[in-house]
């Protein structure tokens, strides 16, 4: 049993030593080393070699090629397109200067005609050269040719003009002229009047003129002009800007202003005209007909046109022919001559098909 706590007893709280108490260091017992752990004896792995470099970088090598190769396809592209330009650009103005240079397009024409003794024949040839101008040549027998002498004109004449010509002799002086017809650069077309002395190549330009019109010269109009009643009287047949076939008369005193007298010429193709007769007036004329590029003629004797003839035309030329006859212009154009459509239909088709009948009831009505 415990006593009662008396005087000279100090009350300890647990874990506290008095403070007179002598402090007592217990010594701790020595903890041994802890051991490393154990492995158990392995070999270690290879490290593995790096990749390459390419390989390491594959995608961005494969993109940086790419994108090069399409840079070096669009830079060839743009400077092939441009070397084909500058080389079309080049093949054309080469061509323009040949055509310059040679005026191989229609320019060249020529004319004869017995003198008044009716035996000596004078023969005229008249070419544009280099610089647009017009060269004579003349055969005062029709077979020696004196040197070349040029024409003086006061209207200079377009690069390429087409060219005719046509003569007849004074029967009182024996004095030649020489009428060459053309097309001004302003694309008129003109006439100059030359004279030659008799059995001479000495000659000398005494008119130069327009020769007005009421429907303007096509731009690559054909021309072809004939003398008749043998006198200073002419016609001069030419595309006008309608394509049709057109005649200007005129004679010494001036020219009427045209009118058309055909159906539609292919665009820049040629006319040929002749005078069979020169008294009573047999003038054939030859043209290539718009639609089915086929040679045609027309023939004016007793004072009026005949029908126009074709020689003779394929029969994909008239299937041609007949389908764009559907459009009314060109209509208009073939039914020109009595319906030579209807003509054509009857003889290679049936005359009652629809197209026929169609361009038979357009043409009454053009």
């Amino acid at each position: 049993m415990v006593g009662p706590m008396g005087t000279g007893m100090e009350v300890v709280e647990p874990n506290r030593r008095p403070s007179h108490a002598p402090e007592v260091v217990l010594a701790a017992a020595p903890i041994p080393p802890h051991a490393p752990p154990g492995y158990a004896d392995t070999e270690l792995p290879s490290r593995p070699e790096p990749k390459p470099f390419w390989k390491r970088h594959m995608l961005w090598i494969v993109a940086i090629l790419g994108l090069g190769i399409l840079v070096i396809g669009v830079v060839v592209g743009v400077i092939g397109h441009m070397e084909n330009k500058s080389t079309r650009t080049s093949d054309s103005r080469v061509s323009v200067v040949k055509a310059i240079t040679n005026n191989t397009m229609n320019s060249v024409a020529s004319s004869g005609l017995f003198l008044n003794d009716g035996t000596t024949w004078n023969t005229h040839v008249i070419w544009q050269n280099s610089t647009g101008g017009f060269n004579l040549q003349i055969s005062l027998d029709g077979q020696t040719f004196q040197p070349e002498q040029p024409v003086k004109l006061s209207i200079q004449p377009k690069i390429g003009s087409p060219l005719s010509a046509t003569t007849e002799v004074d029967s009182t002086t024996g004095v030649v002229m020489l009428n060459i017809f053309y097309v001004s650069g302003v694309n008129n077309i003109t006439m100059s009047a030359v004279t030659c002395s008799p059995n001479s190549d000495k000659c000398n330009t005494i008119a130069n003129c327009y020769l007005p019109t009421q429907i303007a010269p096509s731009n690559f109009t054909g021309l072809a002009a004939v003398n008749v009643n043998k006198a200073q009287d002419w016609r001069v047949y030419y595309h006008d800007e309608d394509g049709y076939i057109s005649e200007l008369q005129g004679d010494n005193s001036g020219f009427n202003l045209g009118k058309p007298i055909g159906g539609s010429g292919l665009n820049a193709s040629s006319i040929a005209a002749v005078n069979v007769n020169s008294t009573t007036n047999n003038i054939n004329i030859f043209y290539v007909d718009g639609l089915t590029q086929a040679l045609f003629k027309m023939q004016f004797t007793a004072d009026a046109w005949t029908k126009r003839k074709n020689f003779p035309p394929t029969a994909s030329q008239i299937n041609t022919l007949i389908f764009a006859l559907s459009i009314n212009r060109l209509c208009r154009s073939h039914c020109f001559l009595e319906s030579q459509i209807w003509t054509w239909c009857c003889l290679h088709g049936n005359s009652r098909s629809a197209s026929c009948l169609l361009h038979r009831t357009r043409c009454r009505y053009l």
